[in-house]
């Protein structure tokens, strides 16, 4: 009886054993057939790891080297609380700490005690140059928080799968590859002397774009749409297909630890951006932003825009505009205020040199007294003023009324060179009146490209305004000969005058550095060599004589050795109020000038808008042609001249105000002051009306 009990239930082990090992095998069939291959695509996700590379946005950088905008690396930090609530003490509720490990070595190190706290465990990340995410106390307080809920997973062993550990937690970033070493010492000493098992996960390298001189060109260079690779404003927007990069994904096959197992396979191929090389000069870029700031605060002006360039090249060497938008700023001012008060306050902050056209003023005069010397008439050409106060033109106009044209004394130089000279507003009428034709006025204005791009590599360059000649009227005669009845942009202007300064080739300007530009012949060697004669001549004993009395001492005495020696022309111009009439109190100044007067090495444009009428701060020859003197010598490198030593403030004028002047000169007229000082002013005609 026994002995059948004992087959009978080793007859049931039997079966059983069979059974089981059956199901198993019907499982593993049902695997193998139905489900292998969803098991082999988990398996191959398993073992293998995708990865992006490293390629980079292109650069861009100045004329020597510097960079402007580049891509840096930097090197994303985490931790997995699971692995270091491994090696922690078990008492997380009063203090979490690691433990140091039995060394089996004879030597140990000092650096550690036996126990650290996380505090200072953190403490030793933030010495390597650990950037914190968040503060120290919320990190902290999130890394305890991750510790203690894995040690509950721990003790508590249900079955509750959304009860899962924590196994990563960013901590932050490291900003430099000497960070990133000192950091990767740290983590090998705490592996050897605490660590059971490792707890940082792989350093994650990223690149952000870096403006190594913040501010500055921010309204060239632009900025990045956010965090993508595309840029949104500037030459970053412009030439984002050449700056742009693609990254490259790969895939490797590694064991459970991560360590690979064959070589990566490339999914999708990348390549860097190119590189960009401005005629950018970033040094003499922050001498004259320092240059313009100091100039808006001692004439209380609204904004002041100069650039640099070189006449016989095209290529540009500062791009400046005073107040500007700092960099962000766009998006904040954005996300503050509404649509057309957002565009306002950006376009107040905005470039002005290739986007705020405006009359040019008296700065046009040069250009049409070229045009005149090209059809052959004299520089002594001799022009009709009739009264000291005004000059009535021709009586039978097809308007059928007469004009009034003003100038602010009598002219002393009754010739075509005189009026530009003096920039009177009566002569240069007298010469488009009645020595030129409308026709060749037109052509006098559009040979200089005004009302043209000038292809500079901005997008949103403005064209300007420059009359059809069939829609030119006698009044349209009158204005256009000192400036007006036309809108062009400082770049404009300053093409124009590169053709006076390097021989009579018209080009474009470029912020490309060794970029083929185009060359056109708009005068002869000895039109503009006449022209730049009449234009050393505005400076020395013109309208532009007197900046010296507004540069400084130092200047000064560089003007008067003769190692500054320039020619320019100084424009002032009536801005319209909101009722679209001109303005006693709006103006804008502005000043073109080159040096030295053959063979020039810089072309500057310099613009201030709305100076304070204060003392008649808004002429020319005391706001705009003093900030392009100190340009020019800027950009020569002129010793005893040092930018910086140019105070940021508003000061009272210098000493150098005292200087003789010739009462005998063109528009200058003499004034008493309250205080019975006699001040020299130097006055430039204006327009009654157009």
């Amino acid at each position: 009886m026994i002995r059948d009990n004992r087959n009978i239930v080793g007859s049931a082990m039997f079966i059983c054993i069979l059974l089981g090992i059956c199901i198993v095998g019907l499982h593993v069939g049902r695997l193998q057939l139905w489900e292998g291959g969803s098991w082999e695509t988990r398996m191959a996700k398993a073992q293998n790891r995708r990865s992006t590379g490293n390629e980079t946005r292109g650069s861009i950088s100045d004329r020597n080297g510097n960079f402007l905008a580049v891509d840096v690396p930097f090197f994303i930090v985490g931790i997995d609380p699971l692995g270091l609530s491994k090696n922690c003490a078990s008492d997380f509720e009063m203090n979490s700490v690691l433990v140091k490990k039995e060394s089996k070595s004879a030597v140990s190190s000092d650096e550690f005690s036996k126990e650290i706290s996380i505090e200072e465990f953190l403490d030793m990340l933030l010495d390597c140059g650990l950037q914190l995410d968040n503060s120290l106390e919320e990190t902290l307080h999130s890394l305890e928080a991750s510790l203690q809920h894995n040690r509950k997973v721990e003790i508590e062993t249900n079955s509750n799968t959304d009860f899962r550990p924590i196994q990563y937690l960013r901590l932050g970033i490291l900003r430099s590859v000497a960070e990133k070493n000192r950091f990767e010492v740290l983590e090998r000493a705490l592996k050897k002397y605490f660590l059971k098992r490792n707890v940082f996960p792989r350093i994650v390298t990223r690149f952000e774009r870096l403006y190594p001189y913040e501010d500055s060109l921010q309204l060239l260079l632009g900025e990045m749409r956010g965090k993508s690779n595309d840029g949104n404003t500037g030459l970053e927007n412009d030439n984002n297909e050449v700056l742009k990069s693609q990254k490259s994904l790969s895939k490797q096959r590694t064991d459970s630890r991560g360590r690979p197992l064959e070589d990566p396979t490339t999914l999708i191929p990348g390549y860097s951006g190119q590189d960009l090389v401005l005629s950018i000069d970033i040094l003499l870029q922050k001498e004259i932003e320092h240059l313009c700031l100091q100039n808006m605060r001692r004439t209380s002006a609204k904004s002041v825009s100069a650039l640099v360039l070189d006449p016989f090249t095209g290529e540009i060497f500062s791009w400046v505009t005073v107040p500007a938008l700092a960099r962000g700023e766009r998006t904040r001012i954005r996300n503050t205020f509404d649509e057309k008060e957002a565009d306002h306050r950006i376009h107040e902050k905005s470039s002005r040199l290739e986007r705020l056209p405006k009359a040019p003023g008296s700065v046009v005069k040069p250009l049409i007294m070229a045009k005149a010397l090209s059809m052959g008439l004299p520089l002594t050409l001799a022009l009709d003023v009739k009264s000291k106060d005004q000059f009535i033109a021709n009586e039978n106009s097809r308007r059928g009324r007469g004009r009034m044209f003003r100038d602010s004394s009598l002219l002393r130089d009754k010739t075509l060179a005189g009026a530009v000279i003096y920039s009177s507003n009566i002569g240069m009428a007298d010469l488009g009146l009645h020595h030129m034709s409308k026709k060749q006025l037109a052509e006098g204005l559009e040979m200089f490209g005004l009302g043209q791009r000038t292809g500079i590599e901005l997008f949103g360059e403005d064209l300007g305004l420059l009359k059809p000649v069939e829609d030119w009227d006698w009044y349209t005669r009158g204005s256009a000969c000192f400036g007006y009845e036309m809108r062009v942009t400082p770049i404009q202007v300053a093409r124009a005058y590169m053709a006076i300064a390097n021989g009579g080739y018209l080009l474009n300007p470029t912020f490309m550095k060794d970029k083929e530009v185009n060359s056109v012949p708009v005068l002869n060697e000895e039109v503009a060599r006449k022209t730049r004669t009449v234009l050393r001549r505005v400076v020395t004993e013109g309208t532009g004589r007197h900046v010296i009395q507004h540069v400084g001492p130092e200047l000064v005495d560089i003007i008067r050795s003769g190692r500054l020696e320039m020619a320019g022309k100084t424009g002032t111009i009536k801005l319209l109020n909101e009722n679209k009439e001109f303005s006693t109190e709006l103006y804008s100044s502005s000043f073109v000038g080159f040096a030295p007067v053959e063979n020039a090495q810089f072309l500057t444009v310099v613009m201030v808008e709305e100076p304070t009428t204060e003392d008649r701060m808004y002429y020319a020859s005391k706001s705009a042609a003093p900030l392009g003197a100190q340009i020019l010598a800027s950009a020569m490198n002129l010793s005893g001249f040092d930018p910086y030593r140019v105070l940021v403030e508003k000061k009272e004028e210098s000493e150098a105000g005292n200087l003789e002047v010739s009462h005998e000169a063109g528009n200058v007229v003499l004034r008493e002051t309250s205080t019975g000082r006699v001040v020299v002013e130097e006055q430039e005609g204006e327009p009654e009306q157009w």
